[in-house]
């Protein structure tokens, strides 16, 4: 719906100008696309440890999306993000500054 709404997680008012489930549809499609033209990290221990991360501050947003979890193989790309709808990549470039999986 568009307006302002709160957002439980902040308390904080947020206008939305697009709907919900439209936005959840091109983060959806946005993810899939950057899936498909980069390189992701081959399964293995740092893929799993990244994303069991990941899930940790997925479960503690209380937000009730359907998380998916991606690493993208770029040493050289200090960076990570969320898209709507729980889309969540992460360069292998953040590692070389974060000092240890709380920071």
């Amino acid at each position: 719906m568009l307006g302002c709404a709160t957002t439980s997680a902040t308390n904080r008012t947020s206008f939305n100008a697009i709907p919900k489930s439209q936005l959840k549809d091109l983060g959806s499609a946005t993810f899939a696309e950057m899936k498909a033209k980069e390189k992701t990290l081959a399964d293995g221990p740092l893929k799993r440890k990244i994303i069991e991360i990941g899930k940790r501050i997925a479960a503690a947003s209380s937000v009730n999306y359907d998380w998916d979890f991606e690493v993208f193989d770029a040493p050289d790309v200090v960076n990570a993000f969320c898209l709507p709808g729980g889309k969540i990549g992460v360069y292998t470039g953040i590692l070389r500054v974060a000092k240890n999986t709380a920071d």
